[in-house]
């Protein structure tokens, strides 16, 4: 052949070769750069990782590839470790890997290669990749790895049983008793099963004292709001339970059940659900029937006020605003960890906690809270630590700058 011929075939092989490189190598980028939900994402996080890859029979564009998709995955993982423990993900690890880990670039919104390198036999890229947050919280949830804050449910309810001549309330009882009345225990019960936190009130007998002016049989929502702090509540239910013949017969009872009550906030004192139950039931002996009438009529209730206050509270959760707390004065490192449990299990409205610096005495906090800095900032001044006491010094619509001092 004609070595210019030949040339030219050898360069038309070439031009073929790299453009067939090209786009094989735009198609995998189309692939993990364009984002797979349209919505806006509302909460990101850019990260900075490095993956590689092995280059095989000499194949450097499949080896890049590799390295790519290796520091796309690295990224997804760094930002799940951001979201939930260590201990957590060792649990939950092969249902995370198949059902995050695995589909790593719907996570990603962009990223951008920082620098490559080819060794011997590696290829290797650095990344700055931006990924959405939002999106792995809301799989972990959909997952049930994360659960959602639930709230701290009271309860104050009446009941009155067959031949009882009147209703029983425990709070206006001096001391007051920690056993529970049939219609309490299945409530407490079916919402604690459905994720809710339900207070034992015999972990405050030493520590709450009711006042007599609130020991009143028909409570108002201020003054079960009031009764509901005192034991440490986020949520009151207030409710009466009632147990009568329908109807009298030698062989045969038959049972009306009435259970009316309602759900109050205790910060805002207003009612956020309610359920109204009526049923008639009959049974062969007065004990047995007059039970399990208040059980069945306690799980009607229980059912369809769980729903109520999940879509209240879940709602109102959503409503949320991210601070950012700068925190000087750190001596120990534990003290910092302290803090953020704090944060994170016992601060009112918070969804999520995570440093996004951290040096040598000084620390910044994100925290996904309920209400904003003012309502973040009075709750942590309310808690007390067993080393150190919090300062804050300034407060604006999204910082709040606070001080660890030992005592």
């Amino acid at each position: 052949m004609n070595p210019i011929r030949k040339r030219a075939c050898a360069t038309i092989i070439i031009s073929a070769r790299r453009s067939l490189f090209i786009l094989i190598l735009l198609g995998f980028m189309e692939v993990f750069c364009t984002p797979i939900y349209s919505q806006e994402i509302k909460k990101t996080r850019m990260l900075e990782v490095i993956g590689s890859g092995l280059i095989r029979a000499e194949d450097v564009g499949q080896a890049r590839n590799d390295a790519l998709s290796d520091a796309l995955l690295s990224a997804v993982r760094q930002a799940v470790g951001l979201v939930i423990p260590s201990e957590t993900l060792t649990q939950n690890f092969q249902l995370i890997c198949a059902s995050i880990y695995e589909q790593a670039q719907r996570f990603i919104q962009d990223y951008k290669i920082s620098a490559e390198s080819k060794s011997e036999n590696r290829y290797w890229v650095m990344i700055k990749a931006t990924l959405s947050l939002d999106l792995i919280l809301e799989q972990l949830k959909y997952l049930g790895v994360i659960k959602e804050k639930m709230p701290k449910i009271i309860f104050f309810i009446s009941e009155q049983g067959i031949d009882q001549p009147s209703p029983s309330h425990w709070w206006m009882e001096d001391p007051f008793p920690t056993d529970t009345c049939v219609t309490e225990r299945v409530l407490s019960s079916r919402l604690r099963n459905k994720g809710f936190v339900i207070i034992d009130r015999a972990n405050y007998i030493e520590k709450v004292q009711i006042e007599p002016g609130l020991r009143r049989p028909d409570l108002d929502d201020e003054t079960s709001a009031t009764l509901g702090a005192l034991f440490d509540a986020e949520l009151v239910v207030v409710g009466k339970a009632l147990i009568s013949y329908a109807s009298d017969n030698s062989n045969l009872r038959a049972f009306q059940a009435r259970l009316s009550a309602r759900v109050i906030r205790v910060d805002s004192k207003t009612v956020i659900a309610s359920t109204h139950q009526s049923r008639l039931f009959t049974f062969t002996e007065d004990m047995v029937g007059d039970k399990e009438a208040l059980q069945e009529i306690a799980m009607l209730a229980a059912d369809d006020l769980a729903t109520q206050i999940s879509t209240k509270w879940q709602g109102e959760a959503e409503e949320s605003n991210v601070v950012h707390i700068v925190v000087k004065g750190i001596e120990r490192y534990a003290e910092f960890v302290k803090l953020r449990k704090a944060l994170k299990n016992t601060v009112k409205g918070v969804k999520y906690v995570y440093p996004t610096m951290i040096k040598a005495g000084e620390a910044i906090l994100e925290v996904d809270v309920r209400g904003g800095v003012q309502t973040l900032a009075n709750e942590l001044m309310l808690k007390s630590f067993d080393k150190f006491v919090i300062k804050s010094y300034d407060a604006s619509h999204n910082m709040l700058e606070i001080e660890l001092i030992s005592k």
